[in-house]
């Protein structure tokens, strides 16, 4: 007698396709009564909570989801790794319908200091943009994972995509992918279109060699999430995690000391307080 072979990813992900298994998911996903991680649940008390009412059905359902994102233990059910993946992007709505919002006018100024507009973001088709709506310079135009921003608009919108955005960019420069874990590469792309209120023209790129997510950058939007430049001004009680790489309150200034090997020095002044600091070919 030989094994059986191991599910195919769209046999696993068919094995989702029944509300009562999402149920199963969603009922496994909440916390343990002693705080630590999440729930398991004896064969009954499951049942009752996603109110199958027939034995033999419920456990049908309960038995395509196990080896997967279901597993049995002494004390009952609970979610594998692969289970509280699935959970928790059912709570971030990413498998969701999501309505479109904005545009929003906002109370940022243009980033070019010869122009006189404002900034204006909306979030459509998954994805956060944000423009002046005199010069209609694209200052940031990001997929954001996730629907639901709270009922303070715009100024949750902007809050959520900023945190996302410095969350990813740390991840990415540190060699790994926020989203699959996957290996990163990275390389500069060199000299390219410089906008109109910076005199910055090099970016850079990383790539997830995996699920291929990909950012571009530039050296002093980078400076912002570096660990040593965060500490340098928190020591001076500025919090840049606070601070959107858009706001215009941010002075940033990116100088090419040299171009073989690649160094860039970066002034960056928050609230009063300056930081200088010279980055290498890979932004280190």
């Amino acid at each position: 007698m030989t094994d059986d072979p191991p599910a195919t990813p769209s046999e696993r992900f068919a094995s989702l396709a029944h509300e009562a298994r999402l149920a199963i998911v969603r009922e496994l996903g909440g916390p343990a009564e002693d705080g630590e991680g999440y729930v398991t649940l004896p064969f009954s008390v499951l049942q009752d909570r996603v109110a199958v009412e027939d034995n033999g059905r419920f456990a049908y359902h309960l038995g395509k989801l196990r080896g997967t994102f279901v597993e049995r233990v002494e004390e009952g059910y609970r979610l594998t790794r692969p289970g509280i993946d699935i959970y928790q992007a059912i709570l971030a709505g990413a498998y969701s319908v999501r309505e479109d919002l904005g545009p929003f006018d906002t109370d940022l100024p243009c980033l070019d200091d010869d122009c006189a507009g404002s900034l204006r973001c909306e979030y459509a088709d998954d994805r956060f943009r944000l423009w002046c709506d005199s010069c209609e310079e694209v200052l940031v135009r990001y997929v954001l994972v996730g629907g639901y921003f709270g009922d303070d608009l715009p100024a949750n919108l902007l809050e959520t995509a900023s945190k996302r955005i410095k969350r990813d960019m740390l991840s990415l420069h540190q060699g790994y992918c926020p989203y699959c874990a996957g290996s990163v590469e990275f390389r500069a792309l060199g000299p390219t279109r410089s906008f109109r209120w910076s005199e910055s023209t090099d970016v850079f790129r990383h790539d997830c060699t995996r699920c291929h997510w990909w950012m571009r950058t530039r050296a002093s939007r980078a400076a912002l999430v570096l660990p040593q430049v965060v500490a340098a001004c928190a020591s001076e009680g500025v919090d840049l995690c606070e601070w959107p790489h858009w706001d215009a309150r941010v002075d940033r200034e990116e100088e090419v000391l040299s171009r073989d090997p690649l160094e860039i020095r970066v002034t960056i002044g928050v609230e009063g307080v300056t930081r200088e600091v010279t980055l290498g070919p890979e932004l280190e």
